[in-house]
């Protein structure tokens, strides 16, 4: 079988591949592979055609062949990695990857999915050296300075992460994520109008069912300021329940300023916040017949500030059942005082959840000292942790009985309006609490939610209740419970 044989039936194999006619690609790879000298070019492309077919299983056997006679071979192992990478098997992607470089520290691809996966599995320092490695390699991937700028980010390095994020943008003007991305910074810079221009382009990397199914029903035109007297809009929640009840103040904008039907439309558990509220909120579009214009409620924000260069102010608008204040203020008052609650653990599902939860054990000195009743408003997960730290003469938890129905935060609104003091970590009930001017201790990470940015100094611009202690130096819970130690002992309620 002569050299110029065997070009021809890789050609052959490789325009069968293109054109999807994986029959008789594999029997061009075949035949090579029968023969001695071609059997790992031919296993390399029958594995590359299981692959095509989506048989990853298959293509991994043909590789898995290959590294029983050579298990140096690069494209063998490069093809398993990316397999087990495009699997989110990233433990055992590494071994690949990680083989690939101890052959071959350079190598462009090894180097730059093991950066993604130390990023995913959130090892930035090591992932920011391999990333460093790709940029002085190819200078033309968007997506590497994307990963760059959040890990400067991450550290607060803010003007560095705007270097890398615009440098991403110049090679890809349609990265919205990069652009998303940068309106962060310019938040962390206090260079609002730029950050809530940019924060825009979240629509176009994430999916919103409630705005398809309003568009689909209504074909409504997107409001951007213009006169709503005698119209009608909808406002669409989006991200979490904590946006949705802090920037539900804006419908009280609008309220105040047009004479219009304003509805608002939210997840079903969350429709009882809004009984009492100049619209109507609604889980339902089957409700309505008509509307001129539809907005998504974070967007609302922009417009706002666009107009007359501030943010609009607090509105108290949760109120509570009478029945159910006098019922859990009988039991808190059973306590000892000071009553504090507190909550220190998020959604882990959450991708940063790793720099908002805060470990209870942080929290030992302050709970051990016996000197305030503490009140867990921790639900599900990270109520084990009370055991876990041998807290539970310290903590009452009352865990088994808060918001077991349907309504979100029923019984937390009573609770909050019965205690002294709320400690909380950055999650919904940082915003609940901030909305119903209850007095709360925030404790942020280094480098917060721009939510947490719009501040005076240590003031939540929008709640003259909320006070934030944020870390001085990435990771650094420590000094955050010391400054919440002299915080509790120079307070009110000391």
């Amino acid at each position: 079988m002569d050299n110029e044989f065997i070009k021809k039936k890789i050609e052959n194999g490789l325009k069968f591949l293109k054109s999807k006619n994986f029959d008789k690609a594999i029997k061009c790879f075949q035949y090579i592979e029968k023969n001695k000298n071609t059997k790992l070019t031919g296993l390399l492309y029958l594995g590359i055609t299981q692959i095509e077919k989506g048989n990853n299983q298959k293509a991994i056997n043909y590789f898995n062949n290959i590294l029983n006679i050579d298990s140096l071979h690069e494209h063998a192992n490069i093809n398993i990695g990316l397999i087990h990478f495009r699997e989110k098997k990233y433990l055992e992607a590494l071994k690949y990857f990680e083989l690939i470089l101890r052959i071959n520290s350079k190598h462009l691809i090894a180097n730059l999915h093991k950066g993604i996966i130390d990023y995913n599995l959130k090892n930035f320092d090591s992932a920011y050296i391999h990333f460093e490695i790709c940029e002085k390699i190819d200078e033309n991937i968007p997506q590497l300075y994307n990963y760059m700028g959040s890990i400067l980010f991450k550290k607060n390095s803010i003007d560095q992460a705007i270097k890398y994020y615009k440098k991403s943008i110049v090679k890809n003007q349609n990265d919205s994520r990069s652009k998303y991305n940068l309106s962060r910074c310019y938040f962390s810079k206090f260079l609002y109008e730029e950050a809530l221009e940019l924060f825009e382009f979240r629509h176009s990397f994430t999916k919103n069912s409630k705005a398809n199914e309003i568009n689909n029903k209504f074909n409504p035109k997107q409001w951007e300021g213009e006169d709503l007297n005698n119209k009608s809009i909808i406002i669409i929640s989006e991200q979490g329940i904590g946006d949705t009840i802090q920037y539900a103040r804006y419908l009280f904008y609008l309220h105040e300023t047009f004479k219009c039907k304003i509805y608002f439309y939210v997840n079903k558990k969350l429709l009882h916040l809004f009984n009492n509220c100049p619209f109507e909120a609604i889980s339902d579009l089957n409700k309505l017949n008509h509307v001129d214009y539809c907005q998504y409620l974070m967007s609302l924000q922009k417009i706002y500030y666009n107009k007359y260069k501030k943010f609009y102010k607090n509105i108290n608008f949760i109120h509570a059942d009478k029945e159910s204040l006098i019922s859990w203020k009988n039991k808190i008052n059973k306590l000892e005082k000071p009553h504090i609650a507190i909550s220190w653990q998020g959604n882990p599902e959450y991708s940063e959840d790793h720099l908002r939860s805060i470990p209870l054990r942080y929290f030992e000195n302050i709970i051990k000292k016996n000197k305030y009743n503490f009140i867990s408003l921790q639900k599900n997960i990270g109520s084990e942790q009370i055991e876990q730290n041998n807290f539970s003469k310290f903590i009452h938890d009352f865990s088994n009985e808060i918001d077991m129905a349907d309504n979100a935060f029923d019984d937390t609104i009573h609770i909050l309006k019965n205690i002294d003091l709320l400690i909380t970590s950055d999650t919904a009930l940082a915003h609940l609490a901030g909305t119903m001017e209850i007095n709360t201790f925030l404790l942020l990470n280094f480098n917060p939610e721009w939510r947490w940015l719009l501040q005076i100094k240590d003031k939540c611009i929008y709640s003259t209740k909320l006070k934030i202690i944020k870390q001085s130096k990435y990771n650094d819970w420590t000094s955050v419970i010391s400054e919440l130690e002299e915080n509790l002992n120079n307070s009110f309620i000391s």
